[in-house]
């Protein structure tokens, strides 16, 4: 997305200034608010133990829609 890439003018919500990098167990949130979001750019990264939760249906990619194993 291009304008996720651009600095926000209100204080740089959701604009990483430096590189993240995870662990093998980690992994990055985000929610879909951009610029207001709870999610990894303000509470860092997720532990995978931390993760609960499963897919009901899939729909991406198209090829793939349906019911996961």
């Amino acid at each position: 997305d291009t304008y996720g890439k651009t600095v926000m003018v209100t204080g740089d919500e959701g604009t990483a200034t430096e590189p993240i990098v995870l662990g093998d167990d980690e992994f990055f949130v985000m929610g879909d608010n951009r610029e207001v979001s709870l999610d990894s750019r303000s509470i860092g990264p997720i532990k995978r133990d931390s993760i609960v939760g499963r897919s009901l249906v899939r729909i991406w990619p198209l090829n793939k829609f349906g019911i996961p194993k």
